[in-house]
């Protein structure tokens, strides 16, 4: 078995870390062990580790002889890890371990515990896999599996993690230990690949957030079930775990973490007002613009604006864009605001706004298709056939087959017979029914043809 800390120290290193702790000239006594057992006691009952670990440290240096030294160590471990002392700690417990008294057991408990602290996950693993071969008592039994399951998580063995999770479930289910299992198998369930089973996942969350065991487990519980609901795309469902997150745990640290993705879910699940609320509340928290990115802060702005724009607040929703895009000039959502304010001008007839808006954009191959059509619109809604023409054109020259085009082809014939170009115009219309003879078009191309030439 590969351990990353060596298995012990000689003693005298042991009484040399805990001595660090005392007064330079700590004063000798003449205490039998017993009584010196008492003090080190109080000490640690005190919340005096450091003082303790010396006491502890002088009883194994003074009496190595005593019945109690298995306790000794055991109890140095516990005053050296309370000191963050953790590599000594585990030394102390082996020592402990070794000895063979009845804190034993105990003992390798708390180093495999130990090498989980110092993220030496792979160690503990080995550590907990050899502890569960004893007879253990009940409590050690239940502790040892769900924080056998943590490390083989952290070493992403998330099969086998299940594995002893349910074990514990099964055996203990009414550990004290039994929330945190189910909260750590739901993680586990939601992950993609083999290990996926996305309604156990659901059914555990949903068991802990119903009756968390803390306030901290309840919130985590409902962050991570809105979490696999949204990647499920259940975004209804997703947007009222995030919902409930708010309401119960307002001060939860998961609740800034979780804005940007709870705004998406509200936003996707129709729900605009929430999601326009949600914005503005991380855009105005204090707390969250401490680590806001740029590409954050416009990602907020892009779903407010959204929102608006779904609620027909077009003014708004441009205002929002527009912003969006000057956090983050260089952003993944740039080209995106650019064109949604675009389109939020045109809807509120503001045409030669869009226009401008749109003129960046267009050589951008993302957007070229859609801004050609919305800058011909925006021609038409001017009045000015001889625009709405150059873009109708182009469209159409460029994406013969593309989303737009039937329209395009239609809407450039039209615009040609009000620019009194009617035998082009009749080619249009022409070219549209015989090129898109299913589409709806078709029909009244083939009618606007001949009365084009009229």
């Amino acid at each position: 078995m590969v351990i990353k800390m060596k298995k012990y120290l000689p003693a005298i290193c042991l009484i040399s870390v805990a001595l660090h702790f005392a007064a330079a000239q700590a004063p000798a006594d003449s205490r039998d062990a017993e009584d010196r057992r008492i003090f080190a006691d109080g000490l640690f009952s005190r919340e005096m580790y450091g003082y303790a670990a010396v006491e502890y440290a002088r009883l194994i240096r003074d009496f190595p002889d005593s019945s109690e030294l298995d306790r000794s160590y055991f109890r140095l471990g516990e005053a050296l890890r309370l000191t963050e002392k953790k590599t000594e700690a585990a030394t102390a417990f082996y020592r402990a371990s070794q000895i063979g008294g009845k804190y034993r057991l105990r003992a390798l408990f708390k180093r495999a515990a130990l090498f989980l602290e110092i993220e030496s996950a792979e160690s503990a693993a080995e550590l907990f896999a050899e502890l569960l071969k004893e007879k253990l008592p009940k409590d050690i039994h239940e502790y040892s599996l769900y924080y056998y399951g943590e490390a083989l998580t952290k070493i992403e063995d998330h099969s086998k993690a299940a594995t002893q999770l349910e074990r514990l479930l099964s055996m203990f289910p009414e550990s004290e230990m039994a929330p945190y299992a189910k909260l750590s198998l739901g993680r586990i369930y939601a992950l993609p690949g083999e290990v996926n089973d996305f309604s156990s996942s659901r059914k555990y969350l949903k068991d802990v957030a119903t009756a968390p065991p803390t306030s901290r487990i309840g919130a985590e519980a409902l962050f991570l079930l809105a979490r696999a609901e949204f990647t499920a795309k259940n975004y209804k469902e997703a947007a009222n775990h995030f919902a409930d997150l708010e309401k119960k745990y307002p001060d939860d640290m998961r609740l800034e973490e979780s804005r940007l993705q709870a705004a998406w879910a509200y936003s996707n699940a129709g729900l605009f007002d929430a999601a326009a609320k949600s914005c503005v509340a991380a855009l105005e928290s204090e707390k969250a613009a401490e680590d806001m990115t740029s590409n954050s802060r416009a990602e907020f702005m892009y779903i407010l604006a959204g929102a608006n724009f779904q609620m027909m607040n077009y003014e708004e929703a441009s205002k929002w864009y527009i912003s969006s895009r000057e956090v983050a000039p260089y952003g993944p959502l740039a080209g995106a605001s650019l064109y949604q304010a675009a389109l939020s001008a045109f809807r509120i007839e503001r045409y030669d706004e869009a226009m401008g808006t749109l003129e960046p954009i267009l050589s951008d191959a993302s957007f070229r298709e859609r801004s050609l059509w919305l800058m011909a619109e925006a021609a038409v809604g001017k009045k000015d056939s001889n625009i709405a023409i150059q873009y109708y054109r182009l469209l159409v020259a460029e994406y013969p087959d593309g989303a737009y085009t039937t329209d395009a082809l239609y809407r450039l014939g039209h615009q040609l017979v009000l620019a009194e170009a009617p035998v082009e115009a009749s080619g249009y219309f022409l070219h549209l029914a015989e090129k898109f003879p299913k589409s709806a078009l078709a029909p009244k191309s083939i009618f606007a043809s001949a009365t084009a030439l009229e």
